[in-house]
């Protein structure tokens, strides 16, 4: 474990829609300890992350000044490859910041691997979003505290689409236009082998909306209806062959 200064020590988390601060079950019985391991993805990489992060550690550090913090940061993607065999190890974190949502914290919960946070939301009287809690509420059962909010934004240019389209139609007639003057209409950044998530995201949203995100997600609803084909097969397939 590397031990780094204190002002280090906490990074807002979390590269999901939003991260959250989860404890590590395993490290539950060290509630005396004068060390809190910190287990977190990549440094702060602007100066507004860092400054939030000194303020939150010096207001830390004024009410626990026995406590030696020391944090460890990887990549976001060695942190998932890493995070369960780390909280199943001999000295886990006692705090790490990961993806929320079925799919990444729901896990760890489903595993055994998280300290519920009932009753520290009750003795503390944490003020969390009821939208955002839920997102590390599983079965039930809150298990983290959210931090971060992500958002995804797209931009175009106005000098090109001078009136912003309402319907895939309009969007699909723009698009036509653009690519016979041989410009191209659609531009997305992405890792190799990443599915593009984000542009699954926005789709889904608009044609699902809300609630039938969170049936999905949190209820019994399913990904293979035919909304969500839809989806797939506008965004992956058929703007891909048109040349879009």
């Amino acid at each position: 474990m590397r031990a780094v200064s204190r002002k280090n020590f906490l990074r807002l988390g979390g590269a999901g829609l939003i991260g959250a601060m989860l404890p590590g079950a395993a490290g539950c019985n060290r509630s005396h300890s004068k060390v809190v391991r910190f287990f977190t993805g990549t440094k702060e990489t602007a100066a507004l992350e860092r400054a939030v992060t000194e303020i939150q550690v010096d207001r830390f550090e004024e009410q626990h000044p026995d406590i030696d913090l020391q944090r460890e940061a990887l990549q976001p993607d060695e942190v998932r490859r890493e995070i369960q065999s780390r909280l199943r190890s001999k000295e886990p974190p006692d705090v790490f910041a990961y993806d929320t949502g079925p799919g990444f914290g729901g896990v760890l919960a489903d595993a055994g691997l998280l300290r519920p946070l009932e009753n520290a939301y009750k003795k503390h009287g944490w003020d969390i979003y009821d939208w955002a809690k839920q997102q590390a509420t599983y079965d039930g059962t809150v298990y983290g505290i959210p931090d971060q909010v992500e958002e995804i934004i797209v931009y175009y240019n106005k000098d090109l689409v001078p009136e912003v389209p309402h319907t895939v139609e309009e969007l699909r007639q723009i698009s036509g236009e653009l690519k016979g003057r041989g410009k191209i209409p659609f531009a997305l950044g992405n890792r190799e082998q990443y599915p593009a998530s984000h542009m699954f995201s926005i789709g889904t949203s608009n044609v699902l909306g809300r609630e039938g995100l969170d049936t999905i997600l949190y209820g019994d609803g399913r990904w293979d209806t035919p909304q969500v084909v839809e989806v797939i097969e506008l965004m992956f397939r058929d703007f891909v062959e048109s040349g879009y």
